[in-house]
Parts: structure tokens; sequence; C-alpha cells
């Protein structure tokens, strides 16, 4: 077994806070739920049929970009080359497409 590795990932906040009380109720944290999924996923296991979809309240919206969509919502990756607006870099990450600009 290899050491261990810090993954981080982002996730609606929504869909992380109801993992997290599933787990906690489960005496498991989410790091273990999240294992577990992985190594399913490698396996090519279908996990079992989930009694309900989760869909996040940002997914009823209108695609990110489009008319309707809520205002500040950006598509994560443009078609066009992506200029790095200064004013949207932040922790060396650009905010209009999502790269790493450091």
């Amino acid at each position: 077994m290899t050491a261990k590795e810090l993954l981080t990932a982002r996730i609606d906040g929504d869909l992380k806070r109801a993992a997290a009380a599933k787990a906690a109720e489960q005496g498991e944290t989410v790091t273990d739920v999240l294992v577990r999924a992985l190594t399913v996923y490698i396996q090519g296991v279908a996990p079992a049929p989930a009694q309900a979809v989760y869909t996040p309240p940002s997914a009823v919206h209108a695609p990110a970009g489009s008319p309707g969509s809520p205002p500040g919502r950006v598509p994560f990756r443009s078609p066009e080359p992506c200029p790095h607006p200064k004013a949207r870099v932040h922790k060396n990450f650009c905010g209009n497409c999502g790269t790493h600009v450091g």
C-alpha cells in the first residue's frame, strides 16, 4: 500500500454537508465514503442503484454563460482563449477559465 496523499476537490456545498451528515450517522467520515466510491469506480463494479438522485440547486438553472443563467455564472472552460483578467485571478487560478496562471 502506498502512502496517503492529500486530495482537494470542489464539490457543491449542499452535497458535501449532506454527505457529511449521512456519513456521521453511519459512523464514517466523508473521506471513507470517497475512498469507497473511488475503489468501486476503479474496479468497474456498478454501485447499487440509488433511491433518489441528488440534484444540486445550481443544476436547475440555464447553462453557465447562456441567457437566463444567474448573473456572475461563467462557463468553466470557454471555447476561445482566455486573457486571464487580473481582477479574476485568485491564488494563481483564473476565475474565468479555471486554469493555473502562476
